[in-house]
C-alpha cells in the first residue's frame, strides 16, 4: 500500500496540498485591490481573476473524483498539484490580465484534480477508528493556512509585491510532489469508461449556473442573460442527475443519498460552506465601514481563530470515539451563538466588540468541516471513494458560490434600503443564524451512530 513511513506520512503529504488550497481561498481576495491598482485592471477583470479559478474548480471536481478512481489517487494528486504550481508560477510572472486569468484557470483545474484525490487517499489508508482524527489534523493545519491568508496577503501586497503571493505557493507544491513520489506507490489503472455526454451536461450546467450567479449581482437578477443562465444551468444539471440515476457506471453515484449518513453529511457541509462564503462580505464591511486596513483585519482574524488549529484534531478524536454526531451538534451550536453575537452587535463600530462572535465562529469550524467530510467518505463504498470525495468537494464549491451570490445580493439590498453597511452585515448574519439552526437539526436527527463497523477502504 505505502512505500515508507505508513499512514501518518501520507497525512503529511495530503496536508501540504490541502493547506495551500485553503490558503488560496483567503489570501487572494485581500490582495485583489493591490493587484488591480498595479496592473490597472477594470472591476470586471478583477472579478474574473478570482472567478476563473472558482469556475474551473467547481465545474471539474466531480470529474476529478472519477478520474482518481480510474487512474488512482496518487496519479491525480500529483497531476493536480503540478498544475496548481505551474498556474501559480505563471500568475506571478503575468504581464497582462489575460495571462493572469488563464493562469488562475490552470490553478483551478489543478485543484479540481488534486482535492478529491487528496481526501480519498487520506481516508483510504486510515482505519475507521482513526479516520476522523486524521481528517481533523489535516483540517487543523490547513485551517492555520486559511487563517493566516488575509494577513500574508495583506502584508505581501502592502509592503512587498503581489507577485510574491503566487511564488509563495511554489516551494510547497514541489515539496508535496517529492514526498508523494517517495511515500506513495504508483497507482493501479482501472479499465472503465467516463460517460461523455453526461459529463458535458454536468460541466456546462455548472458553468452556466455559476456564471449566472456571478453576474447576477452586477447586472441585476432580472437581466435576460442572468435569467437564461440561472435557468438553463439547473435544467442541465437536473438532466445530468436523471441520466446518472439510470446509468450502470455514472460519473456521480446519486444513490449514495439514500444513505441518511451521507445525506446528513452533504446537507451539513452545504450549509456550513454557504455560511462561510458570507465572510467575504465581512472583510468589505470591516474595510469600508470600520476603516481597518487589510493587515489589521488579518491580525484580528488571526487572533480570533488561532485555536482552530488545536481544536481540529480534538474534533476528530471526539468523532472517532463518540461518532460524528457529537462534534457536529456542538459545532453548529457554537456557530449559531457566534453568528447571533455578530448580528446583535453589528451596529457597534469596533472589531473589539465583535471579537467574541468572531472567536466563536472560528472555534466552531473544526467541529463542522472535517467531521462532515469524514462522515460522508465513511458512508461511501470503497470502490466509489474518489467519486464520493469529488461530490463532497463539489457540494462545498457550489455552496460557496451560491453563498457569495445570495449573501451579496442580500447585503446590498439591506444597505440600499437602510443606507447602512451595518444593516447589511447584521442581515446576512441573521440569515446565517437560521441556517446554522437548520444544520443543527439535520445533525441531531440524521447522523445516528452506526453500530456495525464500516470496512476500511483499500488504498489505490
Amino acid at each position: 500500500m505505502l512505500k515508507n513511513g505508513g499512514k501518518w506520512w501520507i497525512l503529511f503529504v495530503t496536508t501540504t496540498a490541502t493547506s495551500i488550497f485553503m490558503l488560496d481561498s483567503t489570501l487572494i481576495p485581500v490582495a485583489l485591490p493591490i493587484i488591480q491598482d498595479r496592473l490597472g485592471l477594470s472591476d470586471i477583470a478583477v472579478m474574473w481573476v478570482l472567478n476563473s479559478y472558482l469556475l474551473a474548480l467547481t465545474a471539474l471536481l466531480l470529474l476529478g473524483g472519477k478520474l482518481s478512481e480510474i487512474f488512482g489517487f496518487r496519479a491525480m494528486f500529483n497531476l493536480g498539484l503540478a498544475l496548481f504550481g505551474a498556474g501559480a508560477l505563471l500568475c506571478g510572472l503575468s504581464w497582462s490580465v489575460s495571462v493572469l486569468i488563464v493562469a488562475r484557470t490552470i490553478q483551478g483545474v489543478g485543484s479540481a484534480l488534486a482535492f478529491p484525490a487528496s481526501a480519498a487517499l487520506l481516508v483510504s489508508v486510515f482505519p475507521p477508528q482513526e479516520r476522523a482524527r486524521a481528517l481533523g489534523i489535516d483540517t487543523g493545519i490547513a485551517s492555520l493556512f486559511m487563517i493566516i491568508g488575509p494577513l500574508v496577503g495583506g502584508l505581501f501586497a502592502e509592503y512587498l509585491s503581489w507577485r510574491l503571493i503566487f511564488f509563495f505557493y511554489v516551494p510547497f507544491v514541489i515539496f508535496g510532489l517529492v514526498m508523494s513520489y517517495i511515500l506513495v506507490k504508483k497507482s493501479r489503472i482501472v479499465r472503465t469508461s467516463i460517460p461523455i455526454f453526461a459529463t458535458i451536461l454536468m460541466i456546462v450546467g455548472i458553468v452556466a449556473l455559476v456564471i449566472g450567479l456571478m453576474e447576477g449581482n452586477r447586472f441585476g437578477w432580472d437581466h435576460p442573460t442572468v435569467l437564461i443562465l440561472t435557468s438553463v444551468g439547473p435544467l442541465l444539471m437536473a438532466l445530468f442527475v436523471l441520466i446518472s440515476l439510470g446509468s450502470k457506471k455514472p460519473l456521480a453515484n446519486f444513490a449514495l443519498f439514500k444513505n441518511p449518513l451521507y445525506l446528513g453529511a452533504v446537507s451539513c457541509r452545504f450549509i456550513a460552506y454557504f455560511i462561510v462564503a458570507g465572510t467575504t462580505l465581512w472583510i468589505i464591511y470591516f474595510e469600508k465601514s470600520l476603516q481597518y486596513t487589510p493587515a489589521e483585519i488579518g491580525i484580528f482574524i488571526l487572533v480570533a481563530a488561532v485555536p482552530v488549529v488545536g481544536l481540529a484534531p480534538l474534533a476528530g478524536l471526539l468523532a472517532d470515539k463518540f461518532w460524528y454526531r457529537l462534534p457536529l451538534i456542538f459545532g453548529f451550536s457554537l456557530l449559531f451563538l457566534g453568528l447571533l453575537w455578530l448580528a446583535i452587535f453589528a451596529h457597534r463600530d469596533s472589531l473589539w466588540i465583535l471579537m467574541p462572535g468572531l472567536a466563536a465562529f472560528g472555534l466552531s469550524l473544526p467541529f463542522v468541516m472535517a467531521p462532515t467530510l469524514g462522515l460522508g467518505l465513511t458512508a461511501a463504498p470503497p470502490e466509489q471513494l474518489g467519486g464520493a470525495a469529488g461530490m463532497m468537494m463539489s457540494v462545498r464549491q457550489l455552496a460557496s458560490t451560491l453563498g457569495v451570490a445570495m449573501m451579496t445580493a442580500i447585503y446590498y439590498a439591506a444597505l440600499k434600503s437602510s443606507d447602512s453597511e451595518a444593516a447589511g452585515f447584521a442581515f446576512i448574519n441573521y440569515l446565517a443564524v437560521l441556517l446554522a439552526l437548520v444544520a443543527f437539526l439535520v445533525a441531531f436527527f440524521l447522523v445516528r451512530r452506526v453500530h456495525t463497523l464500516i470496512k476500511p477502504h483499500t488504498h489505490r
